[in-house]
């Protein structure tokens, strides 16, 4: 399997290959977590200075001379965000897609000469991938001179994290999303990750952060680097180590860096969570390493949120199947998440007076959620889960700048975990 993203915790065990960066197709997730020492040295044996493994990215490796594009072709570029990789612009490129003489596209530069085999590593696999299947299209490279230029599709409304924090409703505006909008927007990433899935492609760094939006609100699965600047509270680095995006994070990846389609599965059970609750921080009130012990150790899993519509956890309860063979497909997931938005309403997201409790914490895997609705109501108007910066890649029309507030929760409606069945 190819490994597409975020960090990399990719050596040291059975079923992978340091020499390839490969992993076989009958999946070892090996034993249970015996504690935070092992989990903090794992994590730390697991991750690699570069060059001590190389990663293949595709098993005939993509020329890059079918996608070329002059660098005379790029116009009116505007910078809208940097990070330690580069430069992320938006503009213009003539003649790169068929049938338009300009195409709107984002622009993601390289300003360091030693991540440059990172750099050509993403641009083979999204150009390997290709196709209508909810993935962030790469339209073109630019890499005869430096600095190199990855041409990708634009994506009008940003990454998703964004969308979801502006769309919070407020006392005098309801939500642009709707319930059954929520459910689509979950269906997107599903089919984008089934798709990265049978390609054997694990993604390793799944989150609302790394997906965006088209102006339907359709959404797509990215990975940026940038995103990683932009929201770096959202990542832990041990020392020494690579950032690692815990609370996204299975408990296998946690224990023994064990990365497969199925702990994409438990990440997307996150997105989900993330989507439901417009944007908020998973774990919001544990730190990164709380997180890495009760998800590892004690088999912790989030409360369902009071303002998720009935049909949302119980798919999530399935992604954060201890058991990686127990969690569904991506494909299953898309189909159960499609059927949902039919049967949810499709009026904005309200806030409501339904009630001031917060959310309990779900005492096992049998919670199940009750029927609530809207957000209730918000004890800020500012967030703590909102981007650090104005950061929206190619959300230019809008530049907004978010008020990042104060970490006050919101005040939603109880709901009681039904009990353990006998």
């Amino acid at each position: 399997r190819y490994f597409w993203g975020g960090t990399s915790i990719m050596s040291g065990y059975n079923n992978f290959s340091p020499a390839t960066g490969i992993m076989d197709d009958d999946d070892d997730f090996g034993g249970s977590c015996a504690g935070m020492s092992k989990l903090a040295l794992g994590a730390r044996q697991s991750i690699r200075k570069k060059g001590d493994w190389q990663v293949t990215t595709a098993k005939a490796p993509v020329s890059t001379r079918d996608w070329e594009v002059e660098k005379g072709r790029l116009a009116d570029l505007r910078e809208v965000g940097t990070g330690n990789f580069g430069i992320v612009y938006v503009g213009t490129c003539t003649g790169i897609l068929p049938g338009q003489e300009k195409t709107r596209v984002a622009v993601k530069t390289l300003a360091k000469d030693e991540a440059e085999r990172e750099f050509m590593q993403e641009a083979n696999i999204m150009k390997a991938i290709d196709g209508p299947h909810q993935i962030v299209r790469l339209l073109g490279v630019c890499t005869r001179d430096k600095p190199f230029y990855m041409i990708m599709e634009f994506m009008p409304r940003g990454d998703l994290k964004s969308v979801l924090c502006a769309s919070r409703p407020t006392a005098a505006k309801p939500s642009p999303l709707s319930p059954k909008l929520l459910a689509k927007m979950a269906a997107d990433i599903a089919e984008g990750m089934g798709y990265l899935a049978s390609r054997k492609i694990i993604h390793r760094d799944l989150a609302s952060r790394n997906c965006l939006v088209a102006e339907d609100y359709g959404v797509k699965v990215g990975d940026f680097g940038l995103t990683r600047d932009v929201y770096q509270r959202e990542y832990y680095r041990m020392q020494g180590s690579a950032p690692l995006p815990i609370r996204w994070m299975s408990p296998e990846n946690l224990c023994d860096g064990f990365f497969s389609s199925a702990s994409d599965v438990w990440s997307f059970g996150v997105v989900m969570w993330e989507i439901v609750t417009l944007g908020k921080t998973p774990y919001g009130d544990l730190s990164n390493m709380e997180v890495a012990e009760k998800v590892a150790e004690d088999g912790y899993r989030m409360p369902c949120p009071a303002s998720c519509q009935p049909g949302f956890y119980p798919l999530m309860q399935r992604c954060w199947e201890e058991d990686p063979a127990k969690r569904p497909s991506f494909e299953t997931l898309m189909t159960s998440l499609l059927a949902l938005s039919e049967k949810l309403s499709g009026a904005p997201i309200t806030r409501s007076a339904v009630g001031t409790g917060k959310d309990r914490i779900a005492e096992s895997n049998y919670a199940q959620p009750q029927d609530t609705v809207g957000y209730g109501e918000s004890d800020s108007e500012g967030d703590d889960d909102q981007p650090q910066s104005a950061y929206n890649y190619n959300n230019i029309a809008q530049e907004v700048l978010y008020d990042l507030g104060s970490a006050a929760e919101s005040s939603y409606p109880v709901v009681a975990p039904a009990p353990k069945p006998a």
